[in-house]
């Protein structure tokens, strides 16, 4: 996204330690303390979001729910933000 650059950590790639649970655990604690922040801020692409500003950058999942009714996974990623991405100029 030229307009937002930003990265993101997969779900499927959380595999140390209580990997699943920790990743379902960081998604609803960004949901629970997190601000709304509308992305773009107008347009009628404009979507509200849960963000959380931590250290200068900023984390968010999608608006989609952490499982299925299934159980299977919904939430596949977590985006991240950083402060400054390369090639930004001040």
């Amino acid at each position: 996204m030229p307009d937002n650059p930003h990265c993101y950590t997969l779900r499927r790639r959380w595999t140390w330690l209580n990997g699943d649970h920790d990743f379902q655990w960081v998604v609803a604690t960004i949901r629970v303390i997190g601000d709304r922040e509308k992305f773009p801020p107008t347009g009628p692409y404009a979507r509200w979001y849960t963000v959380l500003h931590l250290g200068g950058a900023k984390f968010w999942p999608m608006n989609y729910p952490i499982n299925y009714p299934n159980g299977k996974p919904c939430t596949i990623l977590i985006n991240r933000k950083p402060p400054f991405m390369p090639g930004d100029r001040e």
